[in-house]
């Protein structure tokens, strides 16, 4: 008995060590996926409500009746460093046809003014969603960046992609988007 009582205190004490973070409800933010109900392809896409780094508001169920690619990424991440202009050069020249949500994890960053001098240095126009408090991400399960996320016209889920991606890949993956 004692020993079980041993294994069970160490087991509470162990379980915030280890970064857990309980499952709250968020105000700002409407979360269908957590721990126990991860997402998955096939299911409708978690909305959100975020500003751009020009304090425009947008929510992803803006979009429903459209492709939408949601890709998470940070400044300081070479990876997604190295997508942003296949990015810009893809959805400029496929405007009606997909759209790109683009969420950099600000939470992560060193300062809001890195993103800014990073989306000014390199000319991108696409529209910059500022997630600080990392909520959208948590949601979206987002542990690697870059990750994208592909969603079809009806707001389901038909591909979750990890790592950068190329102008091919992108291309491939929205054309087969309904």
């Amino acid at each position: 008995m004692k020993k079980l009582i041993i294994s069970i205190a160490s087991i509470m004490i162990l379980i915030p060590l280890s970064g857990a973070r309980p499952l709250v409800e968020r105000g700002d933010i409407i979360h269908t996926a957590n721990a126990r109900n991860p997402i998955k392809e096939g299911q409708p896409a978690p909305d959100f409500t975020l500003q751009t780094a020009d304090g425009e508001q947008i929510r992803l169920s803006d979009y429903l009746g459209e492709k939408v690619l949601i890709n998470f990424w940070a400044s300081w991440c070479p990876p997604c460093r190295e997508e942003m202009h296949v990015f810009e050069n893809y959805f400029i020249a496929n405007k009606p046809k997909a759209h790109l949500i683009s969420i950099n994890l600000t939470y992560a960053e060193k300062a809001i003014d890195d993103v800014q001098g990073y989306l000014r240095k390199n000319n991108l126009t696409f529209p910059v969603l500022l997630d600080t408090k990392g909520k959208t991400g948590e949601s979206y399960q987002v542990l690697t960046l870059p990750t994208s996320i592909f969603i079809d016209s009806n707001g389901i889920i038909q591909k979750k992609w990890i790592g950068p991606l190329d102008n091919k890949t992108l291309q491939s993956i929205l054309s087969n988007l309904k």
